[in-house]
């Protein structure tokens, strides 16, 4: 491992409006609600990762989807697709427009076979790079959909027993991996 760890990079997730609204009912037969992506949807989410003081310079954060299928596939396997976009934003300098950002590609597609039923899964997205001069505090901006009305390649289209029936694809978080430089102090880094 060197002279480093990794550490998990936690954020801000939100969840599409209107149509790409997430499905927010109970897990299972529990009190606990959760958001669900609907497979006859394109559901969206909306993150927001700030780099850690911790993070090591220059090194590459790896974004994750925490999920659950909440159903085992009618065929197995049965594919779920994500795609989207993210864009690293450094301090005091101008966001683009969609045309700078970094797309998901190829879009991630995600099996789901027997078996898999309500099993927290951790799927990595990306890798991200960061650019010249990336600091700490940075935040990485990132949208990611599953097209399940729009992308034929998303086959997972099981419906559940309970709830909306649809709603077949439980958000636990997004997150993301780094390397943590020595002592948790970035190296050269202003604060």
């Amino acid at each position: 491992m060197g002279d480093y760890q990794i550490e998990d990079l936690l954020g801000d997730v939100s969840q599409g409006t209107a149509a790409a609204a997430l499905t927010y009912e109970a897990f299972r037969d529990t009190p606990h609600k959760m958001y669900f992506f609907a497979h006859n949807a394109d559901d969206t989410l909306h993150c927001r990762l700030q780099l850690s003081h911790g993070w090591q310079l220059g090194t590459n954060v790896e974004v994750h989807l925490h999920w659950i299928p909440m159903v085992d596939p009618s065929s197995s396997p049965q594919n779920i697709i994500i795609d989207g976009y993210y864009y690293w934003a450094k301090y005091d300098e101008v966001i683009p427009e969609l045309a700078s950002w970094t797309a998901i590609s190829p879009k991630i597609t995600i099996p789901v076979v027997t078996g898999d039923a309500f099993k927290h899964k951790r799927t990595t997205i990306f890798t991200a790079t960061p650019p010249a001069g990336a600091l700490v505090s940075d935040v990485l901006l990132i949208y990611l959909r599953r097209p399940g009305a729009s992308d034929g390649d998303d086959t997972y289209s099981t419906s559940k027993a309970a709830g909306t029936a649809t709603a077949n694809m439980r958000l636990l978080y997004v997150d993301g991996h780094f390397h943590k430089g020595r002592h948790g102090l970035p190296q050269a880094s202003p604060l």
